[in-house]
C-alpha cells in the first residue's frame, strides 16, 4: 500500500487560477492523496470553483470568515492524515510528477525529513520566467543560510514526514501578516532534521500581485521578517532559545527598531522599495506607480 500523503491548499481570492492549481493535484501519477482545501473567505468565486470538484480525495474546511493564510496553513495541518504532507498554494501549479519524485526520494532517504524542489516563475501572461536553482544537499542548504540568511527552498513544493509537524508544529503566529513564517519554520526544521532539494523542477510559482509578497505597506514589518526570522534562528544557535519561545518579543522590537527607523521617517522609502522589485519582476507600470505614490509620500524638506 502507497503512503499517504496529504497535500494542503490554502485559497483566496484566486478564481482565475484556482482550477489549474487542483487539477494539477488530482492528475498526480502518485495516486494515494487526500487534498485538504480551505478557502478563507474569498469575496470572487474561488469557494464556488472548489466545490465544483467531486473528486473524493479532497476535503474542504472552509473558514467562515477571513483569517489569513498562516492561521489556514496551521488548521489544515493539524487535520493533516498522511505520512507524508506537503503544500500547494491556490495560483500555482505541480509537474504531474511532483509527489510521486519526493515520495520516492523520502522513502530512499530515511535520513532526510524535508524535500524541496526546483521551481520556475510564472508571468501574470502564464509565461514561464525565471528558473531558480537551489543548493540540492544539507551541507549546501545550511552553507547557503550562513550565506544569504534565507532556506533555499521554494515553501509550497516542500514535503515533510509527518514527524516534522509532530516534533516542531506549525507555523508560529508571530509572523502573521508579516510574511517569513515559512523562513522561521524552515530554519527550526533545518536545525533538528537534515534536509534535501530534488535538482527537478516539479513546481511553478506564479507572481500574482494579490500575495503577500506584494503588500509591504500593510505592515512595515514585511520589508524586514526575513531578517527577524534568521535573527531568531541565530538566537537558538547561540543560546538554545529565541525571544518568541522566551517570551519576550521586546527582544525583537529592539531588534527591528534599527532596520525600520528610516522608513518611519521617510514612508517614501517603501514605495521605493516596492517599485525596485517590481522593476525586477519586469513590471514596469505597477513600478511606476510606487515611484508616484512614493514621491507623495516624501516628507518635505526642512528650511
Amino acid at each position: 500500500m502507497e503512503s499517504l500523503v496529504s497535500i494542503l491548499i490554502p485559497a483566496y481570492n484566486c478564481e482565475p487560477y484556482i482550477d489549474k492549481c487542483i487539477n494539477s493535484i488530482l492528475s498526480q501519477t502518485y495516486k494515494n492523496i487526500e487534498v485538504l482545501i480551505s478557502d478563507d473567505g474569498s469575496t470572487d468565486k474561488t469557494k464556488k470553483k472548489i466545490e465544483e470538484f467531486t473528486d473524493p480525495r479532497i476535503k474542504r474546511f472552509h473558514n467562515k470568515r477571513n483569517i489569513g493564510n498562516l492561521k489556514t496553513i496551521n488548521n489544515l495541518l493539524s487535520k493533516a492524515s498522511g505520512e507524508f504532507i506537503t503544500f500547494q498554494d491556490a495560483d500555482d501549479w505541480s509537474d504531474k510528477n511532483r509527489i510521486s519524485l519526493q515520495v520516492v526520494f523520502l522513502k530512499n532517504n530515511p535520513e532526510i525529513f524535508l524535500c524541496g524542489t526546483e521551481y520556475r516563475y510564472v508571468g501574470f501572461d502564464n509565461s514561464l520566467k525565471q528558473l531558480k536553482e537551489l543548493p540540492l544537499d544539507n551541507k549546501a542548504i545550511v552553507a547557503h543560510i550562513e550565506n544569504y540568511k534565507a532556506p533555499p527552498f521554494c515553501a509550497a513544493s516542500c514535503m515533510i514526514r509527518k514527524e516534522v509537524y509532530e516534533t516542531l508544529g506549525g507555523f508560529r503566529e508571530y509572523f502573521d501578516k508579516i510574511g517569513a513564517a515559512d523562513f522561521d519554520w524552515h530554519f527550526k526544521i533545518i536545525e533538528k532534521f537534515k534536509v534535501a532539494n530534488l535538482p527537478d523542477i516539479l513546481y511553478f510559482y506564479r507572481e500574482n500581485p494579490n500575495s503577500l509578497t506584494f503588500t509591504v505597506t500593510k505592515n512595515i514589518k514585511k520589508i524586514i521578517s526575513h531578517k527577524i526570522a534568521f535573527f531568531l534562528y541565530q538566537q537558538r544557535i547561540t543560546s538554545g532559545s529565541d525571544a518568541l519561545m522566551r517570551g519576550n518579543p521586546e527582544e525583537i522590537e529592539n531588534f527591528s527598531r534599527k532596520y525600520l527607523s528610516q522608513y518611519y521617517n521617510d514612508p517614501s522609502l517603501i514605495y521605493n522599495k516596492m517599485a525596485m522589485s517590481f522593476i525586477h519582476k519586469g513590471k514596469l507600470v505597477i513600478a511606476l506607480k510606487n515611484v508616484v505614490i512614493g514621491i507623495s509620500k516624501r516628507p518635505f524638506m526642512k528650511k
